[in-house]
């Protein structure tokens, strides 16, 4: 990934917070992408932390602005990588709500990301995911 560690840790922490609870899943996930993408995860995991704290008492056009200043710098190739993560973090605890579902377009938006190519990647998601339960 060519993306700085701290705006992957900004779209994160975002993941991590969709649902307004932090479980211990999710901070599993987190371990997890910070190996798989090579970052060093303690240092990871302190920056996904630090942006908790400024996201989690968002409203949604503060989320959206964080969230559009976050994606500067961060590289048209890792978008939908980035992305793929995030939806992970989601659905690590097997429940995909609304809310978390708003959050990922935000995401998506400020990504550049476009909702058709947003709605394959749920789609693939929910295939590959047979236990996950939609919460409409």
């Amino acid at each position: 990934m060519k993306t700085e560690m701290d705006k992957v840790a900004a779209f994160i922490a975002t993941a991590v917070w969709a649902d307004g609870v932090v479980e211990e899943a999710e901070r599993t996930a987190v371990g997890e992408i910070a190996d798989a993408l090579g970052f060093d995860e303690k240092a990871f995991n302190e920056a996904v932390d630090k942006h908790g704290e400024q996201v989690k008492d968002l409203d949604d056009e503060q989320l959206k602005q964080y969230l559009v200043e976050a994606a500067v710098d961060v590289d048209e190739e890792d978008a939908e990588t980035l992305l793929e993560c995030a939806m992970q973090v989601v659905i690590c605890d097997g429940v995909l709500a609304a809310d978390e579902a708003g959050d990922l377009l935000r995401m998506a938006d400020a990504l550049g990301v476009d909702t058709e190519r947003l709605l394959l990647m749920f789609a693939d998601l929910v295939k590959s995911e047979p236990e996950l339960e939609v919460e409409l």
